[in-house]
């Protein structure tokens, strides 16, 4: 990364282009993230753009939620998704850096030599029986974290590649990622939060997990026995939960934090909606 990262004011112009383009198109998540996924790859000589969203809870690994793809040709993309639906990803030598990070930094963008060097990356089963098969080397990551402590962090990423052999990304290219990413985020920032706080907030420990493992659809019984408490004593947390939220049954519980949770003007819309139920 020896080169300058000073930006350019043409690719400043760029970057705020495509943030409102994103935005226009936000009603929905999927229009927005492929276009992303098409044009923030020409703003840096990429060809590949993955929007990614998943979830890393407490302690576990990555669970992927959802993706959009651009740029990958139809081989590719099968490889691309049995890497997504299967272990296959564990082998990734880019995981184990990205998962820490996730847990000590709300918002982070990478080369992918800033985390993975040289010879363990060509060195790597996965690199050479999945990326290099797939024409994908030279990575910029760019991770935003949305905080929903009660299933674990709720995470959007941005992966831009180029193809196998060429030049790495510059410190320039890496910059403008960055930039784009904190600039469409600041749309997610306080809505999500607020959301949060205005369903969790005010209830002890064991009343917001006890409310997250409902919201999920799950039993009394089954709360009992993912918490390790009797079916008894999560029965009183219900009561109690429907005595704060002023309701008498479990569909008003449900509906009344879908109110609470609803952002006001959540553009450009993630998974996270449809995910935890709150449209």
């Amino acid at each position: 990364m020896g080169r300058s990262g000073t930006l350019r004011l043409r690719d400043v112009r760029a970057v705020f282009r495509l943030v409102g383009e994103a935005r226009e198109l936000g009603d929905d998540s999927q229009p927005w993230k492929e276009h992303v996924a098409v044009q923030l790859p020409r703003l840096i000589g990429g060809r590949v753009g993955i929007s990614v969203e998943g979830i890393v809870p407490p302690s576990g690994a990555f669970t992927h939620i959802g993706s959009v793809d651009r740029g990958m040709e139809e081989n590719e993309r099968q490889l691309y998704d049995r890497y997504q639906s299967s272990s296959t990803h564990l082998g990734d030598p880019a995981i184990p850096p990205f998962i820490r990070a996730i847990k000590s930094k709300a918002f982070f963008s990478y080369v992918r030599r800033q985390r993975v060097e040289d010879a363990a990356w060509y060195g790597s089963p996965h690199v050479n029986e999945i990326r290099r098969v797939a024409r994908l080397d030279d990575m910029i990551c760019s991770t935003a974290r949305i905080a929903f402590p009660a299933s674990g962090f709720h995470v959007h990423v941005l992966a831009l590649h180029r193809n196998w052999g060429e030049q790495p990304f510059e410190p320039r290219h890496l910059r403008l990622v960055e930039l784009f990413h904190d600039e469409l985020r600041r749309f997610w920032r306080r809505d999500p939060a607020a959301s949060e706080q205005s369903v969790f907030g005010g209830l002890a420990p064991r009343l917001r997990q006890t409310l997250a493992a409902l919201l999920t659809g799950a039993s009394e019984k089954e709360v009992a026995r993912n918490l390790g408490l009797s079916r008894n004593t999560v029965h009183h947390y219900v009561t109690d939960l429907y005595r704060h939220f002023q309701v008498s049954s479990r569909g008003e519980l449900f509906a009344r934090c879908r109110v609470l949770a609803r952002p006001a003007a959540f553009r450009p819309r993630l998974l996270l909606d449809s995910h935890y139920g709150l449209v």
